[in-house]
């Protein structure tokens, strides 16, 4: 007993040192066990553990500022169904809400979590994304410009019915709005946010903007 007991104690202390080469620093030493047998470590770039899941908080539509889901209702229809269009169809088919095996658990978020939350945003005002893909399958996109580092944004260009070509684009604030030169453009802001493990340290992630070439 006298041997096993500096044993115990001497034991966190070896394993932080030993985590530590791996550049896993833990704070405390009764973590340090359960954070020894982590397989994945979900974070952001300041090393925030999150449940990598990102939600919109708010919006700006039509020049009113929303903190909470706005109602569809309350947003010009022709308006409303621009912004459903949009975040349907300039997202990766890819990306998609699933519902989880455990009622009690948040759906899945499947592909880009940016993505996954702008169309999470199209479940809340009470519509289906799904929808709007199956009336516009990816074969019969114009151009699809993919994200990259250069561009910092993503397009989508579609034939219009009546004729001619809708462009949607989504990005980084600061490239989308070099680009703002025609006043008929719709713009709209997104912001969006990562959830962490404690819900009071939750912050904005960024703010995606959308707009739509007429």
């Amino acid at each position: 007993m006298e041997i096993i007991v500096p044993f115990f104690s001497l034991r966190p202390f070896l394993f932080v040192q030993k985590m530590m080469k791996d550049n896993n620093l833990v704070r405390h030493l009764d973590a340090c066990e359960t954070m020894g047998n982590a397989t994945a470590i979900c974070s952001d770039k300041t090393g925030t553990l999150t449940t990598n899941r990102m939600t919109v908080v708010q919006s700006y539509i039509c020049e009113k500022m929303c903190k909470t889901t706005p109602n569809f209702s309350d947003i010009p229809s022709h308006i409303g169904e621009l912004i459903l269009q949009a975040i349907s169809i300039n997202s990766a088919y890819t990306s998609r809400i699933m519902e989880s095996p455990d009622p009690t658990e948040l759906p899945l978020q499947v592909g880009n979590k940016t993505e996954c939350a702008l169309l999470g945003f199209i479940l809340a005002l009470g519509k289906k994304y799904q929808t709007v893909r199956d009336d516009y399958p990816e074969e019969t996109f114009t151009r699809v410009y993919t994200f990259n580092s250069v561009r910092k944004s993503m397009s989508t260009v579609i034939p219009r019915k009546g004729g001619g070509f809708r462009l949607f684009t989504k990005g980084a604030s600061e490239i989308i709005m070099k680009k703002y030169v025609y006043n008929f453009i719709l713009t709209f802001y997104i912001v969006l946010r990562f959830k962490n493990l404690s819900p009071a340290r939750d912050f904005n992630h960024f703010s995606a903007i959308q707009q739509f070439f007429f």
